[in-house]
């Protein structure tokens, strides 16, 4: 879990969050619902909510800024 990334939202404020995978043929069934969902930050838990979602997960956050 990058708390670096974590902190990097507080600071900016950011909202929400969204999953990305690897999108390969070695992405689990468990990321691959993941992928591209859009959380709230209140929501942002590792291993329940947020990546790593197990040992040696690939799927990251990025943040969803607002236009």
């Amino acid at each position: 879990f990058e708390k670096g990334k974590l902190d990097t939202y507080d600071e900016y404020e950011i909202q929400e969050f969204m999953i990305i995978t690897a999108r390969d043929e070695r992405t689990c069934r468990k990321c691959a619902v993941h992928d591209s969902k859009v959380l709230p930050m209140d929501e942002f838990i590792p291993r329940v909510t947020a990546p790593p979602f197990h040992p040696q997960c690939r799927c990251y956050t990025v943040a969803v800024l607002e236009t």
